[in-house]
């Protein structure tokens, strides 16, 4: 069974302000896990296969698919589509290695990004009734998507609500940009990976590739359940200031209906954290001091499973010392949050001015931090803006999915 535990980034707060407190829930997965591999796997992998991904690209993206099924286990399945002006099903769960391995090898170069189609034909593919399973449809790109003409898009939105309505089915979608950003849209790829509750994975080394999808293979390899949802009941006048899991990845989270998030797929081998901003009235007057109830929280690990219940309290006090002492573990995974956001801004903006800003912020977080390294980086950057006027799509994305795993550490 899994349990929960509850902390506060400050565990007492002033009785006569409204303050903002950072509650975390660790969901612990059992001690005891019935299926110590993990439940089956359905995975989908849809290759972009248009003119730009000829030579090594496509080369090591072949590469990349043979190790996934070599390392696929007896209960897993693999499906597998090239798209471009089209969607080619390579792989429809076939069991036979030598003949996935040949069919993978015959895949031809040519046409335009129909990113919409590759959506459509991961969610043809894994929406299934099949129960207990997790799904996994993985996206890899090494340019923008495009319409039918081969037009480039400029406004993702669509494609973006087809990725959410693809999660809220119960997939999870992971992205791939491939070689160099600036032949992508970074904050499409990272958006669409959010919206399904997945990872967007930038393989500028085109050589890495093959351990980059083979390590999220693992990943989902471990997952116990799917479908997690959580419940939040707040108190009167409690105001949410945001919601993200921090670890096992960073995934920033939003209310799918009032008072619930879906957490989508929990690990078995590995503790989730999900970071809760919010704002706690000031006492009401005349209100002693003292432990109140802020929020109840009901877990559901999955469909039909029963609600594992928590409620958090805090300690209003009039003392400001007690009122400041902090949680260290949870301030820094607030820090890290503040940093992710941070990066993601830096993917959406050509404002030279937005920009400078946004790098001094992480400079000044990162320190908190104590992250020397991202200090450097972000001061880098800064110079390189000084000189240039503008931050390359390579060194933006960088800078991304570097903080994203800022949380694995």
């Amino acid at each position: 069974m899994f349990t929960l535990e509850l902390d506060w980034d400050r565990p007492n707060k002033i009785s006569s302000d409204n303050t903002t407190h950072f509650l975390r829930l660790r969901i612990n997965p059992p001690t005891t896990v019935i299926n110590p591999e993990g439940i089956p796997l359905r995975m989908a992998i849809a290759l972009d296969t248009s003119s730009s991904m000829t030579g090594e690209k496509i080369a090591k993206a072949k590469e990349a698919c043979h190790e996934i099924i070599k390392k696929l286990r007896p209960q897993d399945k693999i499906f597998l589509a090239s798209y471009n002006t089209q969607v080619t099903t390579i792989l429809d769960n076939i069991s036979d290695q030598n003949k996935a391995l040949t069919a993978i090898n015959e895949v031809k170069i040519g046409g335009v990004t129909r990113t919409d189609l590759a959506l459509d034909w991961l969610q043809t593919v894994l929406s299934t009734t099949e129960k207990g399973v997790a799904k996994v449809g993985i996206l890899i790109t090494d340019g923008n998507a495009t319409n039918n003409n081969g037009t480039m898009l400029t406004d993702f939105n669509s494609l973006i609500l087809q990725g959410e309505t693809i999660s809220n089915s119960g997939i999870i979608i992971d992205t791939v940009g491939l070689g160099n950003a600036a032949n992508f849209n970074s904050d499409f790829l990272n958006n669409l990976s959010e919206k399904g509750k997945g990872k967007f994975i930038y393989a500028d080394n085109i050589t890495q590739l093959q351990s980059l999808v083979t390590e999220r293979l693992q990943t989902y390899q471990s997952v116990a359940v799917e479908g997690a949802k959580l419940t939040l009941i707040p108190s009167k006048n409690v105001k949410y200031k945001g919601f993200c899991c921090i670890n096992p990845d960073f995934l920033p989270l939003e209310e799918s209906k009032t008072n619930e998030l879906i957490l989508g797929a929990i690990r078995s081998n590995s503790p989730t954290d999900i970071l809760i901003g919010l704002e706690i009235p000031a006492a009401d007057f005349g209100e002693s001091s003292g432990e109140k109830e802020i929020i109840k929280l009901e877990f559901i690990p999955s469909e039909n499973a029963a609600a594992i219940t928590a409620k958090a309290n805090i300690n209003y006090t009039t003392s400001f010392n007690n009122a400041q002492k902090v949680n260290r573990e949870i301030d820094q995974q607030r820090l890290k949050w503040e940093i992710n956001n941070y990066s993601t801004e830096l993917n959406r903006t050509n404002d030279p001015q937005k920009t400078g800003l946004l790098l001094v912020n992480m400079q000044v977080t990162a320190t908190k931090l104590g992250n020397p390294d991202l200090v450097k980086n972000a001061a880098e950057q800064y110079d390189n803006l000084q000189k240039t006027g503008k931050l390359t799509p390579h060194q933006t994305t960088k800078l991304l999915t570097n903080t994203r795993n800022l949380n694995t550490n």
